[in-house]
Parts: structure tokens; C-alpha cells; sequence
């Protein structure tokens, strides 16, 4: 299960503070909670530029993620898929 938020960057600490990690319960679907913000931001979080878009979340190691794409529809797909 994916649960995907668009936000402006304006809205960044926003996102920052409703990323939460979730604890799996034995027998229930796994869920995926991805943000997908306006601009390209690099691997440690700042902002580096406009032109693109960001799909934020957690790898399975519990490590924050945070991988920049070319538009929307390649978002999508990226927000989807079990690993960032």
C-alpha cells in the first residue's frame, strides 16, 4: 500500500515533520508513505534547484531518501515501487 502527498516546496517543513516511519504489523500489507515535492533536492535534503521534482521517503534500512525526477509522471512511478 502507497501513500503518496504532493507539497509546494513552501510546504518543505510540512513534509519534514509528517514523514513518520510506520512499524509493520505481522500479517498486514506493508505501506509506503512518499512525498513528491517541486524541485530537485539532493541526498542530504537542501534544495538544489527548480526544474524538476523530488520523491521523498525511506529506504528499507530506515534511511531518509530522497530521489529527483525528471516531471510528474516519472514520480508516480518512482513513488510506487517498494525501494526509492
Amino acid at each position: 500500500m502507497f501513500a503518496l502527498d504532493t507539497k509546494g516546496s513552501h510546504l518543505e517543513q510540512d513534509m519534514r515533520n509528517k514523514l513518520v516511519r510506520l512499524h509493520q504489523a505481522d500479517g498486514r500489507p506493508k505501506v509506503h508513505i512518499r512525498f513528491i515535492v517541486d524541485g530537485r533536492y539532493d541526498s542530504t535534503g537542501l534544495r538544489t534547484g527548480t526544474d524538476s521534482f523530488t520523491v521523498v521517503g525511506f529506504r528499507p534500512d530506515q534511511t531518509l531518501k530522497y530521489r529527483p525526477v525528471t516531471d510528474l509522471t516519472a514520480a508516480a512511478k518512482a513513488a510506487t515501487k517498494p525501494t526509492l
